[in-house]
């Protein structure tokens, strides 16, 4: 199992559809959204960054944080 950075979901890299070789490094995504994002600001995803809603696993991980 692999983690999609931009989301935080967790993939099967052998079921995966979508993913990018990058770098010498090869990442996979849980949608075509996620690979989009993914696409306009790698360096923030590889530094850990994960703050744009792109896929429904991103947006319910939202709705799921207690009001501050």
């Amino acid at each position: 199992m692999v983690t999609d950075l931009v989301c935080g979901m967790e993939i099967n890299e052998n079921a995966a559809g979508y993913s990018l070789i990058l770098g010498g490094g090869k990442y996979f995504f849980c949608s075509e959204g996620c690979l989009a994002e993914f696409k306009r600001r790698p360096q923030d995803y590889l530094k850990g960054a994960s703050d744009i809603a792109c896929c429904d696993a991103l947006l319910e991980k939202e709705e799921e944080k207690p009001d501050v």
